[in-house]
């Protein structure tokens, strides 16, 4: 996606067509990005992690679907039963999630 691109989607999906409400968009936006460029950039991460995974069950590096692969049977914990979390991976064999 390029720069225009973004200043088009903002102006047209969040402002609907509002220059003026764009403009002020896109400099709070930069202005997130200069204070703390690190943060901005984990936030989006973890941000694009729930997109994917817990509202589309897609894989956030590549957008492949996920796949649940439980690991294990129920067992015993401490004298108190429990059993494993199932961990999803990517049906993509290219994925670095696979």
């Amino acid at each position: 996606m390029t720069k225009r691109e973004l200043i088009d989607m903002i102006e047209s999906d969040l402002c609907n067509g509002d220059i003026q409400e764009t403009i002020e968009s896109i400099n709070e936006l930069i202005n997130d990005i200069h204070i703390n460029p690190i943060k901005f950039a984990n936030d989006l991460t973890e941000e694009l992690e729930k997109y994917a995974r817990d509202d589309n069950n897609r894989c956030e590096i590549c957008g492949w679907t996920l796949q649940d692969d439980v690991q294990g049977e129920e067992h015993e914990y401490m004298g108190s039963p429990c059993d494993e979390s199932p961990e999803c991976h990517c049906i993509n064999p290219d994925c670095n999630n696979y």
